[in-house]
């Protein structure tokens, strides 16, 4: 049974997932052909270069913040930057990147 909780209702992950399999079940039944279905052929760790960097492994809301000072915001921003851009970052005694961190990171999303 479901807890009520401030007006949401809480549910296992099971039920959800059962939820959902039900309404895509229900929807395909309809008769009406004019719904498409897209289908996500996105693996899990596939990243997006308009997604924001805290979508990148290992960048917590502090890093988020260090790297968009240095208008560092989305993920193409960091796939993109020269190693310049890495050094200055790197070398700003506020930001807690190394440039092989920097490296690194760039390296996961290319």
């Amino acid at each position: 049974m479901p807890f009520d909780y401030t007006g949401k209702t809480i549910v296992t992950i099971a039920m959800y997932k059962k939820g959902e399999e039900d309404e895509i079940c229900q929807v395909k039944k309809l008769k009406d052909s004019s719904h498409t279905w897209v289908q996500n052929f996105r693996h899990a760790d596939d990243l997006w270069e308009e997604e924001l960097v805290d979508k990148i492994k290992g960048i917590a809301r502090a890093k988020q913040q260090q790297l968009t000072e240095h208008s560092i915001t989305k993920v193409g921003d960091i796939k993109h930057a020269t190693t310049n851009k890495l050094c200055e970052i790197s070398s700003n005694s506020r930001n807690n990147f190394t440039l092989t961190s920097l490296l690194k990171i760039q390296e996961s999303v290319q």
